[in-house]
């Protein structure tokens, strides 16, 4: 750690501990006075050097010099610029007088650091790190610094306290007791200065008796006689609402449009994607995924269409290509035309059609053919060997359908599924889903 200066090589430095004003083992803190102003010093081995706080100067009024500016490295890597000295400090410590010279630096902690250039002028010294004691001699005279001991203030039991009266290392002790409000042997009792302040501010020591208790200003919020106070959790309006949200022209809610004609996303979010670059990295492609991917809801077979794109965010395989360019094309092209989405209707039938590929498989929900969400994900590389009644066995089972019922149902009841009749797979499912109840 180097002071960068034109005339002279020093290498004077702070520990972090000093500058923050932290005690360590190396470091030992003092109460001194100074100009009649009370200082807290803290004397550390850490540092080459003696600092003093720049607000501190003005508060003492002491008169710094301007030196070569320079930099004071810091054990943590950092650096602070000094530009100026005070020269001949006196301040007194325990009934001790010292001078000594200090950099003025931008401390944080304490007023003032004593470092080893005021260590080394005190000859032998004798320093308890544990007793946080101080001796040394100076002009023929033993001088013994104690330094200020942290004191744990923990409630104790009645035999520890017996224990340590017995011992006696009794430092101070604290009693908690409660003020009862017009008892004469309480208020008697009291030193006159806390007798003065709980009368001048009675109002705030009295105990209230009811509660809210009395404010100057009223911040209660004043409901049409007959009205009933409003409990409805934030963003969790229940399905039984719809009736009142169809009542509205359009709501924007969550990334989305609701209106009486259904549920649709949000034009901003459509131009974004649009507008979306073509992606020179991986950050750029999972922020476009994950921005279409909040809306996957609304295209059909989308784990299929973005499949292309999800395979280049494996490790070592973003490597942008014809068919990594069309699907981004396509995908932007399915945004753009999603449909509008019915809001369901518990009163009615449910409708789930699944569909399966050699990449994904995929379903919709929908009610009187208006789809409600669309599902899909991609096969995983077991699934991608199998047969097709397997791949078509997989589209309909739980997986499927319990995660239609979580993303739209959300658990708000329970659900029956059945295969169609008429269906091209039924010979290869229905061994699996006959009369079979799915209830998550």
């Amino acid at each position: 750690m180097v002071i960068e200066t034109a005339n002279e090589e020093v290498n004077p430095e702070i520990s972090l501990n000093a500058l923050t004003g932290q005690r360590s083992l190396t470091t030992t803190k003092l109460t001194g006075k100074c100009a009649n102003t009370w200082i807290n010093i803290l004397v550390d081995c850490g540092s080459t050097d003696n600092f003093i706080k720049d607000s501190m100067v003005q508060k003492l009024k002491l008169k710094p010099v301007t030196i070569p500016q320079f930099k004071v490295f810091v054990g943590s890597g950092d650096f602070l610029w000094c530009k100026s000295k005070c020269l001949a400090v006196t301040f007194s410590v325990q009934n001790h007088v010292i001078c000594v010279d200090l950099f003025v630096i931008e401390l944080k902690g304490v007023d003032m650091v004593l470092g080893g250039q005021w260590l080394k002028t005190l000859g032998p010294i004798a320093m308890d790190y544990d007793k946080l004691t101080i001796v040394f001699t100076l002009n023929g005279k033993q001088i013994h610094l104690q330094g200020e001991v942290t004191y744990c203030m923990d409630p104790i039991s009645s035999k520890q306290l017996a224990h340590m009266q017995a011992a006696g290392s009794v430092a101070c002790l604290f009693q908690l007791s409660t003020l009862v409000h017009g008892s004469d042997d309480h208020h008697s009792q009291m030193p006159s200065e806390i007798r003065m302040v709980l009368d001048s501010f009675m109002e705030l020591f009295d105990e209230p008796k009811d509660l809210p208790p009395y404010r100057e200003d009223d911040h209660r919020i004043h409901l049409v006689d007959g009205s009933t106070l409003v409990n409805v959790r934030p963003y969790r309006y229940p399905m039984y609402q719809k009736t009142e949200i169809e009542k509205l022209e359009s709501i924007e809610y969550l990334g989305h449009i609701v209106s009486s004609k259904g549920l649709a996303a949000d034009p901003h979010k459509l131009f974004a994607m649009v507008e979306w670059p073509v992606p020179t990295n991986l950050k750029q492609l999972r922020g476009f995924l994950g921005l279409t991917g909040y809306y996957r809801r609304f295209i059909k077979h989308y784990a299929s269409v973005a499949q292309p794109l999800t395979s280049l965010l494996k490790k070592d395989s973003f490597k942008w290509s014809s068919s990594s360019q069309e699907a981004f094309d396509v995908l932007k092209r399915c945004m753009v035309s999603a449909p509008v989405l019915a809001m369901p209707d518990f009163s009615q039938q449910f409708v789930v059609e699944t569909d399966a590929s050699t990449i994904g498989i995929g379903a919709v929900l929908s009610q009187n053919r208006h789809p409600i969400a669309f599902f899909s994900k991609q096969l995983t590389n077991r699934l991608k060997g199998a047969s097709a009644y397997r791949i078509q066995e997989e589209s309909v089972t739980s997986v499927t359908l319990q995660q239609i019922h979580k993303e739209v149902v959300d658990g708000t009841a329970s659900a029956n599924f059945r295969v169609v009749e008429g269906s091209t797979v039924i010979d290869a499912v229905d061994m699996v889903l006959q009369d079979r109840e799915i209830k998550p």
